[in-house]
C-alpha cells in the first residue's frame, strides 16, 4: 500500500510539472499494484487528456467515477475531456452532475457556460457565468466569457464592461485582448482595437485568431497591405482555420486580386462548408468575376445560414440594382429590423444603410434613399475621425500645390537619357465613377490589349522615392535628386508588374483613377505612355461617389469634401494640359453613351490599335472587375445614369456650393480643352 501511495505522489508531482510520460508510468505503477485506486484512475484520465488520447481519458475517469460516483470534481474533469474531444452534449451532462453534487463550484459553472454558449444557448450560459462570478468575483475568465455572450446578444456596452474587468484582473490574457479588440472595432473605435490586437500578439505571437481579427480592422480603415500580411500569417500558423483563409480572401479582393481571393475563400469553404461568411465572400468574388448566377447562389446560402449577415444583403444589392436579383419584402423588412436594433456593428450599420438606400433608389423613393445614404456617410466619416485618418482639406491642397509648383515645363525639358521607351502602358485617370472602368473594359476587349485594374504601384514608387535618393526632400521635389538609373529601375519595376499577367499584350491599361496626381512622374518614367482622361458631369460624379461605399477613399463621405476634391482635381488636370509632354485623350461619359461606337473607335485609335468590333461587346469581357461598377460594366451601354443628380437636387446644395465654378451652372461642354 505504501509503495502505491509513493508512486501516486510521484505521478502527481510529474503531472504538475507537465512531464506527462513520467506521470503516466507512475500511474500505471500504482494501478498495477492497486487496480481500484480511484485517484490514480482520475489522474490517468487527466494525463491521457493532455496527451490528446481522449477516448482513453474518458475510459479512465469513467472507471474512477464508477468506484466513487459522488466526487463532483471528477465529473467536472470528465466534462472537460468530453469538451476537448468535441462531445459538447456529454460535457454539459457531466458539468450538470458536478453542480448537482456541488453547486458552489465556480469552475464548473464557468465550464458549463462555455459548453452552453457553444450550443447557442446564450441566456442559460450567461446565468452560469454570473453564478461563477458571484462565487469568485476575482476570476477573470468568467468575465471574458460573459463578455463574449453579451457581444453575441448585441449588448455591446455590457460586453465592453466585462472585457474591461477581465483585463484588469488578468492583463496578460491574450484571448481577452483579442476579444476586446474585436468589440472595439465593432463599436467604431479602431485605433483602440489595434492597440489590443498588437498587445494580444505580443503576449501570444502565434495567435492565428488575433491575426485574423487584426486584419479585419486594418481592412476596415484601408490599410490593405498590412491586412493581407496579417492574414497570411494566420494561414501559416493555422492552415486549418477557415476564418484565416476567408479573411485573406477578403483582403486580397479589396486589393483587386479576385483570382487569388477565389483560391483562399474556396479553401475556407472546404474546411467549413457551412461557413456563412465564406459563402458571402465567395459571392462577392464571383460578382467581381462576372459570374452572377453563381454569386447569387452563394449569397443566398450565406443568408440561409445566417439571416443577420449584413454583408450578404449588401452584395446582393449590387446585383439588384442592375436586375440580376430581386429582394423579397421579407428581406427588406428584416434589414430594417436589424438596423433598428442594437446588434449590427458600426461597419454593418453603414452597409445596411447603403443597401436600403440602393433599394429605395431602385424604387424611385429618392428622399428616403438619400436619408439612408446620408446616415451611412455620416457614420463612416465619424469612424475615420475616430481613427484619426479623416480627409484633411489643407493637407490635400498643399499636396496639389506642391505638385503644380514642381512639374513645370522646364522639368520635362531636362530629359533623362536611357529612359524606358515602351508604349505598352495606358493610364486611365479621372474621378471615381467617371467611366474609368468602362473605358478599361472597352480597351481590354481588344485582342491586343489587356486590363491590369487599379494598380497602386505608381503611388508606392512615389512614396518610396525620397528614401531611394537619400536626400531630405519630399516627393515630388526629391525627383530633382534622382538620376537616370534610378528612374529607369523604377520604370522597369512598374512595367514588370503591369505586364506580369498579360506579357503578350501590346497595350495594358492601369485604371488607377488617382494616378492623375502622378502624371508628371509617369511622364518621367514612360515618355511614350498614353493618358486617357475620363470626364463626367461633376454633379453626377459627386452624387455617385456619395452613394457608393468607398472604404479606402477618405474624401467621399461628405458632400463638401467631394466638391473640394473635385475642384483640386480639375485644377491639377488643367495644369497637366499645359505642361505634360504625354499625349492625353479626353473621354466624356455623356458623349460615350450618346455615340458609343464613334467615341470607342476614337479611343482605340488613340491607343495605337486597329479597330476590332469586340470592343463594342465590352460587357462580355471576363476579366475581374473590383470597382463599384463591377456589375454595371457587365451590362450593355445605357444612359439612365446621366443627369441622375437632378432626382436628388434638393439635397445636394453642399455639393453645388463646394464645386463652385464646376457646379451645374457650368456645362461640361465649356470645360472641354480647346484644340
Amino acid at each position: 500500500m505504501a509503495q502505491a501511495q509513493d508512486a501516486f505522489s510521484v505521478a502527481r508531482q510529474c503531472f504538475a510539472q507537465g512531464r506527462w510520460t513520467a506521470a503516466k508510468e507512475a500511474c500505471r505503477d500504482v494501478l498495477d499494484r492497486q487496480p481500484r485506486h480511484a485517484e490514480a484512475l482520475n489522474l490517468l484520465g487527466g494525463i491521457e487528456c493532455e496527451l490528446g488520447r481522449f477516448a482513453d481519458a474518458i475510459e479512465a475517469i469513467g472507471q474512477a467515477l464508477a468506484l466513487r460516483p459522488a466526487e463532483p470534481n471528477w465529473h467536472r474533469n470528465l466534462g472537460f475531456v468530453h469538451w476537448r474531444a468535441g462531445n459538447v452534449d456529454q460535457a454539459i451532462d457531466c458539468y450538470r452532475r458536478c453542480l448537482d453534487l456541488n453547486p458552489q463550484d465556480a469552475q464548473a459553472h464557468n465550464n458549463l457556460g462555455v459548453a452552453l454558449k457553444e450550443k447557442g444557448w446564450l441566456d442559460e450560459a450567461a446565468l452560469h457565468f454570473q453564478a461563477a462570478l458571484r462565487l469568485e468575483p476575482d476570476l477573470a475568465f468568467p468575465h471574458r466569457n460573459l463578455a463574449e455572450v453579451r457581444y453575441q446578444q448585441g449588448q455591446r456596452q455590457q460586453a465592453l464592461f466585462h472585457y474591461d474587468l477581465a483585463l484588469r484582473l488578468d492583463p496578460n490574457d491574450a484571448e481577452t485582448r483579442n476579444g476586446l479588440g474585436s468589440i472595439l472595432a465593432a463599436v467604431g473605435r479602431p485605433a483602440e482595437a489595434i492597440e489590443q490586437f498588437e498587445a494580444a500578439l505580443r503576449l501570444r505571437p502565434e495567435y492565428a485568431e488575433a491575426e485574423t481579427n487584426f486584419a479585419t480592422v486594418l481592412r476596415l480603415i484601408g490599410r490593405l497591405d498590412e491586412a493581407v500580411a496579417h492574414c497570411r500569417s494566420a494561414v501559416r500558423l493555422r492552415p486549418d482555420l477557415a476564418d484565416a483563409h476567408v479573411g485573406l480572401g477578403c483582403a486580397l479582393q479589396a486589393q483587386g486580386h479576385s483570382d487569388d481571393a477565389l483560391v483562399h475563400v474556396e479553401a475556407g469553404l472546404r474546411l467549413e462548408p457551412n461557413h456563412a461568411n465564406a459563402h458571402n465572400t465567395l459571392g462577392s468574388v464571383l460578382t467581381s468575376l462576372g459570374r452572377f448566377a453563381e454569386a447569387v447562389t452563394h449569397l443566398e446560402s450565406a443568408i440561409r445560414l445566417n439571416p443577420d449577415l449584413v454583408f450578404a444583403y449588401h452584395h446582393l444589392s449590387e446585383l439588384a440594382l442592375h436586375d440580376k436579383y430581386r429582394f423579397s419584402d421579407n428581406q427588406v423588412s428584416h434589414m430594417k429590423a436589424l438596423l433598428a436594433g442594437d446588434r449590427p456593428s458600426v461597419e454593418e450599420a453603414v452597409l445596411l444603410r447603403f443597401t436600403l438606400g440602393d433599394i429605395c433608389h431602385k424604387q424611385g423613393r429618392y428622399d428616403e434613399a438619400f436619408d439612408y445614404f446620408q446616415q451611412a456617410n455620416d457614420t463612416q466619416q465619424a469612424l475615420l475621425e475616430a481613427a484619426g485618418v479623416a480627409f484633411d482639406q489643407n493637407a490635400h491642397r498643399d499636396k496639389i500645390d506642391r505638385t503644380i509648383r514642381y512639374f513645370q515645363r522646364n522639368v520635362f525639358h531636362q530629359a533623362f537619357h536611357g529612359r524606358f521607351t515602351t508604349e505598352t502602358p495606358i493610364f486611365v485617370v479621372g474621378m471615381p465613377r467617371s467611366g474609368t472602368t468602362l473605358v478599361e473594359q472597352i480597351i481590354s476587349s481588344h485582342p491586343d490589349a489587356a486590363g491590369a485594374g487599379e494598380l497602386k504601384d505608381i503611388r508606392q514608387l512615389a512614396d518610396e522615392l525620397p528614401s531611394l535618393v537619400g536626400g531630405h526632400l519630399d516627393y515630388p521635389d526629391c525627383l530633382s535628386q534622382a538620376d537616370a538609373d534610378t528612374i529607369r529601375n523604377l520604370a522597369e519595376r512598374y512595367w514588370k508588374r503591369l505586364t506580369e499577367r498579360s506579357p503578350q499584350a501590346q497595350r495594358v491599361v492601369d485604371k488607377m483613377w488617382a494616378n492623375f496626381t502622378h502624371l508628371g512622374f509617369i511622364a518621367m518614367l514612360f515618355p511614350k505612355a498614353r493618358v486617357i482622361h475620363c470626364r463626367r458631369d461633376p454633379m453626377d460624379v459627386g452624387l455617385s461617389c456619395y452613394m457608393s461605399n468607398f472604404n479606402a477613399i477618405r474624401w467621399a463621405w461628405r458632400l463638401e469634401d467631394i466638391g473640394f476634391f473635385y475642384r483640386d482635381y480639375a485644377r491639377l488636370m488643367d495644369h497637366w494640359r499645359g505642361v505634360l509632354p504625354l499625349p492625353m485623350h479626353d473621354v466624356v461619359y455623356e458623349e460615350l453613351v450618346g455615340d458609343f461606337a464613334g467615341v470607342s473607335k476614337q479611343l482605340i485609335r488613340f491607343c495605337g490599335l486597329e479597330w476590332d468590333d469586340r470592343c463594342l461587346n465590352f460587357h462580355r469581357n471576363r476579366q475581374p472587375v473590383q470597382t463599384a461598377s463591377r456589375v454595371q460594366v457587365r451590362q450593355p451601354i445605357y444612359n439612365t445614369s446621366i443627369g441622375r443628380w437632378k432626382k436628388y437636387e434638393v439635397h445636394l446644395l453642399p455639393l453645388q456650393r463646394a464645386l463652385g465654378d464646376h457646379g451645374p451652372s457650368s456645362s461640361m461642354r465649356q470645360k472641354q480643352p480647346q484644340p
